[in-house]
């Protein structure tokens, strides 16, 4: 769990390949039945069934479906369990939160769990339900004495967010323990303690002092916790003081240490226009298997005195694909309309991963990029007219939707499986707009086309795509 993105994008791209096909097999489900199904699945003997199960539920967002989660937290399978954590605070939703009020006394037995990630994912949990979990405000704090620093950082926010008066009071004595351990004689320990003081946030503003006079640490790896920490606290003294660290930070950014760089860089991105002298190592830290994604987030918080420099980076054809795609990713957070062509000319690229990043960057810019994305409408490759309607359906706009259901129309009739499939996913994401070509797609002679087009109908759910499905499927 080192690397928590990196760990999410891989679960999410194993549950979408995984979901893909299932859509084709459970196209003509209604919601209701999905959830029935998913909920049922979350009993399967199989526990790889019942961690797709939770994220599925997660994905629909199913409120619906919370007790079934809360009661999956008992499951044998610590990673069932950390997953069903997870989705619980990812649907998130006001219902969701509510419904999580019930939840309680599951989560509070959850803090004892012997995974460590449960734990402090039911501390989360418990901070998001907020004043109504007033009753694991003592297993709380007897979970402050934890042997994992992050799950006690986790809980000292947790019970901020509780914020009765022995939460509070609990909160601030942790501050005060904290504060002493960043004088131990153990750089990890002090390390640890300032990570733990960041984690806490705002009110660990009594710690700045301490955390300032820390910046002068021997261990370049403890200067690197502590300016990401005073960033995560955020008052203006601790700004100023991290502010003043970034010579310092891009020091760090070489360090041979992986979680060194990645702290640096964090706190860098914290740090944010401030920081722009960061911008040459940083873009050199994309190369990074280990910590580029944190660069790219720190980029991206800088913002636009970083785009020159990431276009070139992403014209640039003897870097890898993984950079190329991680400084799209980048240019689609700054969201500069400069970065226009340079992604337009990505949606060409051979990797997979760059055209995808380039897609979402663009949808991500928004209106800015529709003259450039109509114009490549005309690109000879299919499957470069699908990715750029596919962006144009993320942008949104009536003339983005309405030129993107034209060339998505076109492509449905592509010799190409996947550009046909792609397509009819893309007129799905698209709504209501989408009903009349996708009822026409219900004809088209690929079977798998087909059943996607009827799922994407059930999914819009009005009253005429639910009439077409429905009779699909008596011709089924």
């Amino acid at each position: 769990m080192n690397n928590l993105k990196g760990v999410l994008r891989s679960a999410t791209a194993m549950f979408l390949f995984v979901g893909f096909f299932g859509l084709l097999v459970y196209a003509d489900e209604t919601r209701e039945q999905k959830v029935e199904r998913l909920i049922k699945e979350l009993q399967d003997e199989d526990s790889g069934v019942r961690v797709n199960a939770a994220w599925a539920l997660g994905e629909i967002g199913a409120v619906d479906a919370v007790p079934a989660l809360i009661q999956a937290l008992q499951d044998p399978d610590s990673e069932v369990r950390v997953n069903v954590v997870w989705v619980l605070g990812q649907i998130g939703t006001p219902e969701a939160i509510k419904a999580a009020e019930g939840a309680v006394p599951d989560l509070i037995q959850a803090l004892q769990d012997q995974d460590d990630w449960v734990r402090r994912t039911a501390a989360v949990a418990l901070g998001k339900v907020g004043e109504s979990a007033t009753a694991a405000v003592p297993a709380l704090i007897q979970l402050l004495q934890d042997e994992g620093m992050d799950v006690r950082a986790s809980v000292a926010r947790a019970l901020v967010q509780i914020g009765t008066p022995e939460a509070i009071k609990a909160v601030k004595d942790t501050v005060s323990v904290l504060i002493q351990a960043l004088q131990n004689q153990d750089g990890i320990v002090r390390g640890n303690a300032a990570s733990a003081l960041g984690s806490i946030g705002e009110s660990a503003k009594d710690a700045v002092p301490a955390l300032i006079q820390l910046l002068q640490d021997e261990g370049m790896d403890v200067r690197a916790s502590v300016a990401r920490a005073l960033v995560q606290i955020g008052t203006p003294e601790a700004i100023e003081a991290a502010n003043s660290a970034v010579p310092a930070l891009i020091q760090a950014l070489q360090d041979q240490d992986a979680g060194v760089r990645g702290n640096a860089a964090s706190a860098l991105g914290g740090i944010g226009e401030g920081a722009k002298d960061a911008i040459p190592a940083l873009i050199q830290l994309l190369q990074d298997p280990e910590v580029g994604y944190r660069a790219t987030e720190a980029l991206g918080s800088i913002g636009s005195d970083a785009v020159p420099a990431l276009i070139q980076l992403l014209q640039d054809e003897n870097a890898e694909g993984d950079v190329r795609a991680n400084v799209a990713d980048t240019l689609g957070n700054i969201g500069s309309e400069d970065a226009v062509p340079a992604l337009v000319q990505a949606l060409q690229n051979q990797d997979a991963g760059v055209r995808q990043s380039a897609v979402w960057a663009l949808g991500n810019i928004g209106e800015d990029a529709v003259p450039a994305l109509i114009e490549v409408l005309q690109d000879e490759k299919a499957s470069v007219r699908v990715n750029v309607a596919r962006a144009l359906v993320q942008i949104g706009t009536p003339e983005a939707i309405k030129t993107a259901v034209s060339t998505l129309m076109q492509a449905l009739q592509n010799q190409d499986a996947g550009v046909r499939q792609s397509a009819v996913w893309a007129l799905g994401n698209i709504g209501e707009d989408a009903v009349p070509a996708l009822i026409g797609v219900l004809q088209n002679p690929d079977s798998n086309v087909r059943k996607s087009a009827a799922w994407a109908l059930g999914q819009i759910g009005t009253p005429e795509a639910l009439k077409a499905v429905e009779e699909y499927q008596s011709r089924q």
